[in-house]
């Protein structure tokens, strides 16, 4: 599904937002643009986040926060 997302520098892109199943679980996971945004706000391993959810006239959206 294509999402909204704002980034911690409070730029708005449009993300994938998918379902992995693997096995018995599964994994909601953001791709296609999620490198971009990694490189644009320098996030790097062991970095913690916050992704909240909201809605917007029905439109599924994300906000990433940088702890």
């Amino acid at each position: 599904m294509q999402e909204w997302l704002l980034d911690p520098s409070m730029k708005g892109t449009s993300i994938t937002f998918n379902k992995w199943v693997m096995g018995s679980s599964s994994l909601y996971v953001l791709t296609n643009t999620w490198n971009p945004v990694v490189k644009n706000n320098q996030l790097k391993k062991g970095d913690m986040v916050q992704l909240w959810s909201f809605q917007v006239n029905f439109l599924l959206c994300f906000a990433l926060v940088k702890l």
